[in-house]
């Protein structure tokens, strides 16, 4: 009985000390992750029943706070946040009013490339520290990835035979392909150089990588191998140093020919911010087994290839289209000849008949003339 009267007497006691001196609310605030689809909210040291929300858009972006930790998702754009501008976390204590004592957050999410993840590889390289003295300030981690293809497959890790054709391809993760751009500074495959300086050191070999979108190179080349890979498959690495820039960025332009836009080029590039270097990666087995020349002597049967096969009857049907088309040709002017020889003995015989009708005509009409019609009357008038 005493042990129940202790402890109403202690809940008694810290009652009328609450209502006192209430207790301090220091809730603490940390952002796990921020990117341009959603913000992730880690809440310390709240209490059963409060709320968190995102100044400005109202209810719609209010949640529920608990005593020690609570975990909160938001919408970016729900919530209306401007991606790399500055909005504020509100966290209270009562869900219905605010008072002093509430905490409010300001927080940016500025670019960084520190641990950026690439492909399968985590590379370290200088942080972008910026802090705020009065908020919370997350850095944002873009990722990027290469990718490499054969007739539109993806073939990364897989065997590839030195006589196809393969598109590689690098692009920033959609969470990050609206606010940064990328450019391909450096490139190697195993030992040899590809791109260099941002362009392409022989174009036969490896393209300069196209400008696709803002976020996304590529480049279409045949496989090639460094000759002092020996062996039947080989590991073919394939690396690239890109230059992340935030914002859409102008790629450079490699053909020393730029005319009057030159200036301009350079005065576009240079407008934009260069965030840092990272590096990305992958690769593709090679087989060369299958790749073999054959000598092939012309005397030999095998020589006779299907290939062959198809270009000897083109060549036949060719032969024989011009010979018919030459006799056609032969045949009409032979024609065309027959025809006016026939056409000039017509006209030849007709200018015989009208002479011969004009002789007679006219040799008729002397015979009228001189004729004497008395011989050949009759007594009674008639002609006999």
């Amino acid at each position: 009985m005493e042990n129940v009267k202790t402890i109403i007497s202690i809940f008694a006691i810290n009652s009328i000390l609450q209502s006192v001196f209430p207790q301090r609310f220091e809730p603490r605030l940390d952002i796990t992750s921020c990117t341009k689809s959603k913000v992730n909210i880690t809440v310390h040291d709240a209490v059963d029943g409060g709320i968190v929300y995102i100044q400005g858009p109202g209810t719609s972006c209010r949640q529920s706070t608990q005593a020690g930790v609570s975990k909160h998702v938001f919408d970016v754009h729900t919530c209306a946040i401007n991606w790399r501008e500055t909005f504020r976390v509100i966290v209270q204590r009562h869900p219905l009013y605010q008072t002093g004592a509430d905490k409010r957050f300001p927080v940016t999410c500025i670019p960084d490339t520190s641990d950026l993840i690439v492909g399968n590889r985590i590379v370290n390289v200088n942080v972008l520290d910026k802090e705020e003295e009065d908020g919370v300030t997350k850095t944002v981690t873009p990722t990027a990835t290469m990718y490499l293809y054969r007739d539109g497959v993806n073939v990364n890790g897989k065997t590839v035979q030195l006589t196809e054709q393969l598109t590689m391809v690098i692009q920033l993760d959609n969470d990050y392909a609206d606010d940064f751009d990328i450019e391909a500074s450096a490139c190697h495959a195993d030992s040899i150089v590809t791109i260099k300086d941002s362009c392409a050191t022989d174009d036969n070999l490896f393209p300069t990588f196209t400008h696709v979108l803002q976020g996304k190179l590529q480049s279409t080349f045949g496989v090639f191998r460094p000759t002092h890979l020996v062996g039947g498959t080989v590991n073919l690495e394939f690396t690239c140093t890109l230059k992340v820039f935030v914002g859409q960025h102008l790629p450079k332009t490699c053909d020393d020919n730029v005319g009057g836009n030159a200036k301009y080029t350079r005065r576009l590039q240079a407008t934009n911010k260069k965030v840092d270097e990272i590096l990305v990666g992958n690769s593709v087995l090679l087989n060369t087994e299958d790749v073999t020349t054959k000598i092939i002597s012309p005397t030999s049967p095998s020589t006779c290839t299907k290939e062959t096969i198809y270009i000897g009857v083109i060549v036949m049907l060719a032969v024989l289209f011009l010979l018919t088309f030459v006799v056609y040709l032969f045949k009409r002017r032979k024609l065309k000849a027959e025809r006016k020889v026939r056409r000039d003995e017509l006209i030849n015989l007709n200018k015989v008949k009208i002479e011969l009708e004009q002789l007679k005509y006219n040799v008729c009409n002397d015979c009228r003339e001189n004729l004497d019609y008395s011989w050949y009357t009759h007594e009674d008038g008639q002609y006999w």
